[in-house]
């Protein structure tokens, strides 16, 4: 599985867990998620590798207490999804998404992805001969 692929279904997860995440920061909407990948480790003895990568969650510019709403219910929500002891603890932030000049109130937390190659079966075939007639 490409890395893109990976961070896309885990935006889609989170999307249908009620935050709307979106791995290009130029396509989040507020209030919503950006899934950034941070490292790729191919540490992992199958052949695959461990995914680092950071969730953030932004909150419109609303004024802080209003902020802090948004944020905590992202969190709550993404936390099912993706369990913030996967890596390190959420920091508050603020982050600046393309396109703009005001720094939102945000949240991040690191998790830990891992990603095992793609293991197609092929299927088995039966040989079949003709008849030497």
């Amino acid at each position: 599985m490409q890395t893109r692929d990976a961070l896309q279904q885990l935006a889609d997860a989170l999307t249908a867990g009620g935050v709307p995440t979106a791995i290009d920061p130029r396509d989040v909407n507020l209030p919503g998620g950006w899934i950034k990948r941070l490292s790729r480790h191919p540490d992992l003895l199958c052949g695959g590798e461990t995914l680092r990568v950071q969730l953030w969650l932004i909150a419109p510019d609303i004024g802080t207490w209003d902020a802090l709403g948004y944020l905590d219910d992202m969190y709550a929500l993404a936390v099912d999804i993706l369990p913030p002891n996967s890596g390190d603890p959420s920091t508050d932030a603020t982050a600046l998404l393309p396109d703009s000049a005001t720094p939102y109130p945000a949240t991040h937390y690191d998790a830990l992805i891992q990603l095992t190659p793609d293991t197609t079966p092929s299927p088995l075939r039966e040989v079949e001969f003709a008849d030497a007639d």
